[in-house]
């Protein structure tokens, strides 16, 4: 069918009959009026100028996506990135990073250490543990832990839950914070810091009875492994565009773990 300009002076003869002539029934052209007022043809296809059609079950065909905007940013572990974290199992499912489990270190007051972990999928978490080991902490001292998004260049962001303060003096041993919340699929921070000093914190995400990977070294898991900033202990404030100092040294990174709410998932 020859275009037909409807621009000026219309001819409405010629347009009506443009349209008597049209196959109704072909399914596979459609008649539509361009931005200039033409009446033209457009082809249902996935090629050049073509009109997209969903398929049977309302989804799109395969067509070429690179023209797409304001997609989300991916974010992809880079050498500049701590390790790709694991699922870890200590008579329990706890999500943490993976590191060495015969090292512990001994953290600074005021200064707070975040390691990275990823959701697989939408779930509601459940609790927060880091592990104090061998030695305890000064006497009244103290221990709070936080989650915080994925921002910007991979670092910390937005507070997501702040677990408040827990003992960390006296015995050693598992220090847990119970809540309920859920995350996103998607990258996020477990951040801690301490008021006291002296203690010694666990490293790693297994033990020698747990399943998966029980060893990484410097030599394989890319620059760093946690990060570190000086912070006046207390509540978490927003993390974003904060400096942060890259750890990745014999030491591995600290065992801070979160536990998903398996009674949650679908």
């Amino acid at each position: 069918m020859p275009f037909v300009n409807l621009s000026g002076k219309q001819d409405a003869d010629a347009t009506l009959a443009a349209l008597a002539a049209w196959d109704w029934s072909s399914g596979t052209e459609v008649a539509a009026f361009t931005a200039d007022d033409t009446l033209s043809i457009m082809r249902v296809g996935t090629g050049a100028n073509n009109l997209v059609q969903l398929n049977g079950s309302g989804a799109l065909p395969a067509v070429s996506g690179e023209n797409l905007t304001d997609l989300p940013s991916s974010d992809i572990p880079s050498d500049d990135g701590p390790n790709y974290p694991i699922y870890s199992q200590d008579s329990e499912v706890w999500l943490g990073p993976q590191g060495l489990n015969a090292t512990n270190i001994n953290p600074s007051a005021n200064t707070i250490y975040a390691v990275r972990v990823f959701v697989e999928q939408t779930m509601t978490f459940e609790a927060m543990r880091c592990i104090t080991a061998t030695t305890p902490f000064s006497a009244g001292s103290l221990i709070r832990m936080a989650i915080a998004t994925s921002g910007a260049n991979r670092r910390p962001g937005t507070i997501v839950i702040d677990g408040g303060t827990i003992a960390a003096d006296g015995s050693v041993g598992n220090r847990d914070y119970t809540f309920s919340q859920q995350l996103n699929r998607g990258y996020y921070w477990i951040l801690w810091s301490t008021n006291g000093t002296g203690g010694q914190l666990a490293c790693g995400a297994l033990t020698g009875s747990t399943l998966g990977i029980a060893a990484v070294t410097a030599g394989n898991t890319g620059n760093i492994q946690y990060l570190t900033r000086a912070a006046t202990f207390g509540a978490y404030a927003d993390q974003t565009g904060a400096t942060w100092t890259k750890v990745h040294a014999a030491n591995p990174c600290p065992r801070f773990l979160i536990r998903p709410d398996l009674d949650t998932l679908p």
